[in-house]
């Protein structure tokens, strides 16, 4: 009894866990929409707002990396390079 309630109980947090990145993943596609609908003032396609989303995660990584590096360098004591 207690495997199978361990069991369930595991892949229910998974599954929630996912749906709740599900969730981000939608509010920021909505948010660049939205975004792109003050911009151009017209509302965009679905490719365009795919397009960007795509972007706004390469990015956001690419600065989030370098923000972790940054810090990693600092406390190992390291010159800061950027």
């Amino acid at each position: 009894m207690y495997n199978y309630l361990y069991m369930f109980m595991s892949l229910y947090t998974i599954a929630s866990m996912n749906s709740k990145l599900d969730q981000k993943h939608k509010m920021l596609k909505a948010k660049v929409a939205a975004a792109m609908y003050v911009e151009f003032e017209k509302v965009p396609t679905e490719e365009e707002i795919e397009n960007m989303y795509r972007t706004t995660r390469v990015l956001y990584r690419a600065v989030l990396g370098t923000h972790y590096v940054k810090r990693k360098q600092e406390k190992s004591g390291q010159l800061v390079l950027f």
